[in-house]
């Protein structure tokens, strides 16, 4: 990334980790984009959260980062990769990159600046969100047929057992459990 001729001073790092990730993705995150800070010398306010990357909607950090950038508060924002942004339908996307292009904010990845002013790069952004629907929309798929299979074969594949049943790891189903235990653990 070559930043000698953008001038940044002030960032907003996003760290968003979907639910399925493990913690120390968010802290690799996290480190990659603090490093970044200290070698430029930008002075940066984190906006992070778990949340799934379908629509904004259901992102108050992302929306308050939003509404930050629209205010004109950040020179660019700094995420681990553009799609850290929204994978969602083409009217967030439309909406990212309308407030973005208007604040001219920069979209900061390790990899590269994006300048939305720039017609070379909104068209890369229009491309990489496609691609990045595309991703999340085979994703979801896959992760769907993979949870409709595993019920089929007798597993459980739905999140947290429902009381009076525990998950064993080792069948990879529910368990009873003991009557006993069910009385204790109130």
């Amino acid at each position: 990334m070559d930043n000698t001729s953008y001038i940044i001073k002030y960032v907003a790092l996003y760290l968003r980790k979907n639910r399925g990730e493990e913690d120390t993705d968010l802290e690799k995150h996290r480190f990659v984009l603090r490093k970044i800070c200290v070698k430029h010398g930008w002075k940066y306010v984190e906006y992070v959260e778990i949340a799934s990357s379908e629509t904004i909607e259901y992102r108050p950090k992302f929306k308050s980062l939003l509404s930050d950038v629209e205010e004109g508060i950040y020179d660019a924002v700094l995420v681990v990769d553009y799609q850290r942004l929204g994978r969602g339908e083409l009217e967030d996307q439309g909406k990212i990159k309308r407030i973005f292009r208007d604040s001219e904010t920069y979209i900061v990845t390790p990899e590269k600046i994006y300048n939305l002013v720039d017609d070379t790069d909104d068209l890369l952004v229009d491309v990489r969100g496609l691609l990045a629907r595309q991703e999340y929309k085979i994703t979801t798929k896959n992760l769907q047929r993979g949870k409709k299979v595993g019920a089929r074969l007798g597993k459980w594949t739905n999140g947290p057992a429902p009381l009076p049943f525990v998950y064993v790891a080792a069948i990879k189903g529910l368990d009873v459990v003991p009557k006993k235990m069910l009385s204790t653990k109130k």
